[in-house]
């Protein structure tokens, strides 16, 4: 397990830092098991995974 602070999805979403982009991928696929604050998660959700189904509409 892995604790993400906002840094890591920063720099992961702006494609600045290859580790974080990696950490990301591998979250996002399942690989690996983050330990997320409440408040990074429904930011996540709402801004990152939210915002990408309304561009896709």
């Amino acid at each position: 397990m892995i604790v993400l602070d906002s840094c890591v999805w920063i720099h992961a979403f702006l494609g600045t830092d290859e580790k974080c982009i990696l950490l990301i991928n591998k979250v996002l696929s399942g690989d690996l098991k983050p330990v997320v604050s409440p408040y990074i998660a429904i930011e996540v959700v709402n801004n990152v995974l939210r915002g990408a189904n309304n561009e896709k509409a």
